[in-house]
């Protein structure tokens, strides 16, 4: 009698193990799901990099790719329309980085969903975040800018580097910023 307990008990713990391990793959593939629709999130693209310094050049990094883009001083970068870096997913960050000067690189990022309310005829309120120095830091040293889009378009944004070396964000189309 103990013996047949013990047997029904494994049979038991198998099949609650088993269970398991089903439960666990079907949910990370729900998550993998979710993380591809992230890429083909498509809402919100840069356009153009202005550089407004005397003597400094940038380059213009997206995700794990190469540099993207040189703003030379004095210039404006101009993507092309099928070039354009689409900043849509929250999983991956542009960095323009000073490669002739000593200004610290900018970190930028899609936020996604924010609160606030929406005008009519557009989408959102989304965020936009911005930070300098380093990837990773805590929320509280970045800064964050809200915006809509225009409902069924595309925003366009550019980032413009003043005289001095700050950063800012510029709306160019279907984009409306919010305080």
């Amino acid at each position: 009698m103990v013996s047949r307990v013990g047997y029904v008990s494994r049979y038991a713990i198998a099949s609650i193990i088993f269970l398991a391990v089903c439960i666990v793959g079907t949910r990370c593939q729900a998550g993998e799901m979710l993380m591809h629709q992230d890429d083909t999130v498509n809402i919100m693209h840069v356009v153009a990099i202005e550089n407004d310094t005397e003597q400094c050049e940038f380059q213009v990094f997206y995700g794990s790719q190469a540099a993207s883009a040189f703003v030379a001083p004095k210039s404006i970068f101009t993507y092309q329309p099928e070039q354009a870096l689409n900043i849509s997913n929250a999983q991956r960050m542009m960095v323009i980085k000073c490669s002739k000067g000593s200004y610290l690189p900018v970190y930028i990022q899609f936020g996604g969903l924010a609160s606030g309310k929406v005008t009519s005829g557009y989408d959102g309120p989304y965020y936009l975040t911005m930070w300098l120095g380093y990837p990773q830091l805590p929320e509280n040293a970045k800064t964050h800018v809200r915006c809509l889009i225009k409902s069924g378009t595309i925003g366009k944004v550019g980032i413009k580097i003043g005289p001095k070396g700050d950063y800012r964000f510029v709306a160019y189309d279907n984009v409306e910023f919010i305080d």
